[in-house]
């Protein structure tokens, strides 16, 4: 059993300050003691710092989240997101987020959906044996984000209907190989047999615009139980913004909860993506989103059950389908603690150039556990299964969408 990204909650955190009733300033976080056989020991701290104001403000005035973690095995994530909704006056909102992330057991598997990965290839006890490290690498990367976000028609305050936004950022990346005794990576022999460019490989600097067309009718950003959210999203990555790439990322994303019972709610994500021209190695994996990138395909944030980062190409799918149930809420200390229950089932596959078709998707099942803290800030536990990995355990924060 390979435990991925395993992170021991510990919930020791000021409890003085905050209220239930959600006004002025607002502290919610914890700790992390985090161990997996790819990073080592981790630790650090993940919260929020919140500003409600007079509580008259949804989801909230003011938000500030860092993110500080480390592990033995040099992992290293340090970020800033800063988001306000009403900052700007009511129909705008300002998103800005800052992160380095330095990882030296970066999984690579290969471009294409049917990129393979073989067991005995880093198993000692076999003749197959090609180094522990035959499917890693190094990585290092800088990102920059600015985005300002603008109501198009308002609904209401909870729901804002649709809305246009304007971004751009950097990305700053570095690939190295990683020192593997018993012969050549799997990165090392795809570039010398030129199933991944040099330029690719090489990364450096890529600069860019966001455009994007969203539509939100959710009844609640952090903890949602009806409505949809969906956006159209186009960053151009240019050499005329002072970067080193030129290539077109196209993302569309669908997201819709029904709430069949009070506290039962079935929800589902589609992400569909697009690539055009020469894309920086450390840009394959993420997809576009209106906030933050998440992971490629495979992992705790886009197919739960399948290794991290395992498949990549220039087309990209992948849907996520959860059965939700809120089975127990407290209060405790003057807070408010609910608990939910969550079933999934999540598919995805990945294309060369273009779609042709939806065979040999890869899947991924299984279960959680979540706790949500004030409607704000939510941790769990999540098994899942697939038949390439097996089970995988996942320790983390927030809803997966």
């Amino acid at each position: 059993m390979r435990i991925h990204y395993l992170k021991i909650l510990i919930f020791v955190f000021l409890l003085t300050s905050l209220s239930a009733k959600q006004t002025n300033w607002n502290l919610t976080g914890m700790p992390i003691i985090n161990y997996n056989s790819d990073d080592g020991m981790g630790y650090g701290f993940t919260g929020n710092i919140i500003d409600y104001a007079e509580g008259e403000y949804k989801p909230y005035y003011l938000k500030i989240s860092p993110v500080i973690f480390r592990t033995t095995e040099g992992k290293r994530l340090y970020s800033l997101f800063i988001d306000s909704p009403y900052l700007m006056g009511q129909t705008y909102r300002l998103k800005v987020r800052a992160v380095y992330h330095k990882a030296n057991r970066a999984p690579y598997y290969g471009a294409g959906n049917s990129s393979s990965y073989n067991p005995e290839y880093i198993d000692q006890n076999s003749s197959k044996y090609r180094g522990k490290n035959y499917y890693i690498f190094n990585r290092t990367q800088y990102k920059f984000l600015f985005q300002l976000q603008h109501n198009l028609a308002l609904i209401h305050s909870d729901k804002k209907g649709f809305s246009y936004l304007l971004g751009a950022g950097m990305n700053q990346g570095e690939n190295y190989f990683k020192n593997n005794p018993a012969g050549p990576t799997k990165l090392e022999n795809d570039l010398q047999q030129g199933n991944i460019s040099k330029k690719s490989y090489q990364d450096g600097l890529s600069n860019f615009v966001k455009l994007g067309l969203l539509y939100d009718t959710r009844d609640s950003e952090s903890f949602t139980t009806s409505g949809a959210y969906e956006s159209l999203l186009i960053e151009r990555h240019s050499e005329y913004f002072a970067g080193e790439f030129n290539f077109t990322r196209l993302t569309f994303i669908d997201r819709h909860y029904f709430e069949l019972h009070s506290k039962l709610v079935f929800a589902n994500r589609i992400v569909w993506e697009k690539l055009f021209g020469t894309v920086p190695l450390t840009l394959n994996y993420p997809f576009g989103r209106a906030d933050k990138v998440y992971q490629g395909l495979g992992g705790v944030r886009t197919l739960r059950g399948v290794f991290k980062n395992r498949y990549f190409g220039n087309t990209e799918f992948f849907m996520n389908t959860e059965l939700r149930y809120q089975f127990y809420s407290c209060e405790l200390l003057g807070q408010k603690f609910d608990f939910t229950g969550v079933i999934f089932n999540d598919f995805g596959r990945v294309w060369k150039n273009d779609m042709n078709g939806f065979n040999n998707l890869h899947f991924g099942r299984g279960a959680g556990l979540y706790l949500t803290w004030n409607k704000n800030f939510t941790c769990f536990v999540n098994f899942a299964y697939s038949n390439e990995a097996n089970l995988q355990i996942y320790i983390d924060t927030e809803f997966l969408f």
